[in-house]
């Protein structure tokens, strides 16, 4: 009995040694990859995209909900931030009136993430009010979500530019990244995420509810060991169906080219669908007596100076040759369209000798960042507006 004890307690050390090993190596690469060892912090940072990681333990899919025209908006478990809440239209800020008020210049913002974490600091809405050049108090709206790509933004204008004086659009990115696909085809499948029917049937609801019951498990414990076998095991559900989708999926057919076009023909038709929405917005301004500007977005690839921190959060492949060389065709594109009617302004080189941190990711920034986009955005608006 002595022996058998003996025998256990070794056995017992031994797997009690091999689990501190483990957990010790584990937070060594958690450290080295992802520059963290906290459990929270490590799924936040494994996302790649800071939009994302805001969201905390929240998944994207958790926090928005299908739209009958924009595809998606916001739910309520998007709110991560305090005095944020989600508006009587679906997304994050002040509700928007039924009406124009006319004792106010209501300026409504729409985009993407960029347009909405921009929107949210309240950084041009202070600097239009403090510069005196309006009659009447400035109040921006935010009209502007996580993915929102054209004709989103057109949409919003559609569905809400009566009440508004005037319409800006921040953008670029998401349109970039249509790949062989109509600009109209939804960016970053988020249109799927919020109809995952759309994609794999029910039984995509099963795998989901398996990934975010696996990531409820790992935030609960203190393990890097853990994380890390969460995070395969999700990784491996994910791809399954990523790699075997079922037949439904039809919406890159409805989105698709011609089979014989080339890719400068795809391109082009492109560049004239975001024309087209632009112009629509202006239609619309016609009717609604509202003013209209638009501004093509910065990217870190462009930025001079990159801290070692924003390195850090930026993937490797951010600064792909090809895509750069694409985005400013795209720009050029947009910006051939600038004239008094639909005014275009580029802030690509708003960073560019900036030193210090302002992306959080490839587009994203941080407060200081978006700070300075509002002084750019404000001095090119103010002229134009007065």
């Amino acid at each position: 009995m002595k022996k058998f004890f003996k025998t256990l307690l070794k056995l017992s050390l031994s797997i009690l040694f091999g689990l501190v090993l483990l957990e010790g190596v584990a937070s060594i690469a958690a450290y080295t990859q992802l520059g963290t060892t906290n459990i929270a912090a490590l799924h936040e940072r494994s996302t790649q995209n800071a939009y994302l990681a805001e969201l905390g333990e929240k998944s994207w899919a958790e926090t928005i909900s299908p739209h009958l025209f924009l595809g998606w908006v916001r739910t309520e478990a998007a709110v991560i931030r305090q005095g944020d809440r989600v508006n009587n239209v679906g997304l994050i800020g002040r509700d928007f009136p039924m009406r124009k008020d006319t004792s106010k210049f209501t300026v409504l913002v729409t985009g993407g993430s960029v347009a909405d974490q921009f929107t949210r600091t309240g950084a041009l809405e202070k600097l239009l009010n403090e510069s005196g050049k309006f009659s009447k108090p400035v109040v921006v709206l935010n009209g502007a979500t996580g993915s929102f790509a054209e004709p989103h933004q057109a949409i919003v204008v559609l569905l809400y530019g009566e009440i508004a004086d005037a319409v800006i659009t921040i953008e670029g990115a998401n349109e970039a990244a249509r790949g062989p696909y109509r600009l109209e085809y939804p960016h970053n499948e988020s249109f799927l995420r919020a109809n995952p029917i759309t994609r794999h049937g029910a039984d995509m609801l099963g795998a989901a509810w398996q990934s975010h019951e696996l990531k409820t498990l790992s935030m609960a414990h203190n393990s890097r060991a853990l994380f890390y076998l969460v995070r395969g095991i999700r990784n491996n559900i994910e791809a399954r169906y990523e790699e075997n989708p079922k037949e439904n999926n039809d919406l890159p057919r409805y989105f698709s080219f011609p089979t014989d076009w080339s890719e400068d023909q795809r391109r082009e038709f492109n560049y004239e669908q975001y024309k087209k929405y632009w112009r629509s917005i202006r239609a619309l301004g016609t009717v609604h007596g509202f003013k209209q500007a638009h501004f093509v977005q910065p990217l870190a690839a462009f930025k001079n100076v990159l801290t070692a921190e924003e390195l850090s959060r930026i993937p490797k492949d951010a600064f792909n040759e090809k895509s750069k060389a694409a985005y400013v065709r795209l720009e050029n594109e947009l910006l051939s369209v600038n004239s008094t009617e639909i005014p275009v302004f580029d802030l690509g080189n708003i960073f560019q000798d900036v030193t210090e941190s302002v992306y959080t990711d490839q587009v994203h920034c941080n407060k200081h960042g978006y700070e300075i986009m509002a002084r750019a955005v404000a001095d090119k608006l103010i002229p134009l507006w007065q």
